[in-house]
């Protein structure tokens, strides 16, 4: 199967989405690429594991340091389903 993504050209690289393959956290990764080398960006994934005290939260990562391998950033969202209550 091919690899589903979106390539956005930029002045500073090609920004890339594709989805994760871990179907315990699935989601949508973005890295930054040039040259043919990737840089990771963000993540925005759903925990779905059994075994996580997050299940059911939507997080995001973002590697704001191209330096670190790690992200520096974790984001819990909160109030995901009172803002779609509004749409009911």
């Amino acid at each position: 199967m091919d690899k589903q993504e979106i390539r956005v050209e930029t002045p500073l690289g090609t920004l890339v989405a594709y989805p994760s393959i871990d179907s315990d956290f699935p989601g949508i990764y973005i890295d930054l690429e040039r040259n043919g080398v990737a840089m990771n960006v963000g993540l925005a994934e759903v925990d779905n594991a059994d075994w996580s005290e997050d299940k059911g939260s939507l997080i995001s990562r973002i590697w704001g340091d191209g330096e670190v391998e790690d992200p520096t950033e974790r984001v819990t969202h909160l109030g995901i389903e009172k803002y779609f209550g509004f749409f009911d």
